[in-house]
């Protein structure tokens, strides 16, 4: 006569599995910030917005366009200062996005309007 198996009651879990499982992640909000960028052309946010379809979210879309700024060799040429339209924006960005965009801000374009607009353009490139 075969013996019945137990199963784990529905409130228990079963240690059998444990060991094969990795360690807990952290909560998404643990690892963002909520950063608002003022200043940013319309143009660029749309290109983001339009991304995030590819890329999960809106946060998601800058955090690949920066990494891939912060590598390229040939950044791609801005046009000089256009009389195009500004909003202000915030988004869930990891710490080293951030980072990326202020130093990006520093050496290499004049303010962060210009960064954006050029991760717009790395996105563009990238022909998602």
């Amino acid at each position: 006569m075969k013996r019945p198996i137990k199963t784990p009651s529905k409130g228990k879990r079963s240690a059998r599995g444990a060991h094969l499982r990795g360690p807990k992640r952290k909560p998404v909000d643990e690892l963002t910030v909520a950063k608002r960028f003022t200043s940013i052309p319309k143009d660029a946010v749309e290109v983001i917005r339009k991304a995030s379809r590819a890329y999960g979210s809106q946060g998601r879309a800058l955090q690949v366009a920066t990494e891939i700024l912060i590598r390229m060799k040939k950044r791609p040429l801005l046009p000089p200062e256009s009389t195009s339209i500004v909003t202000s924006m915030t988004y869930k960005l990891v710490p080293r996005t951030i980072e990326l965009i202020d130093e990006l801000t520093e050496s290499v374009y004049k303010d962060r309007r210009q960064v954006f607009a050029a991760c717009a353009e790395a996105l563009k490139i990238t022909d998602i």
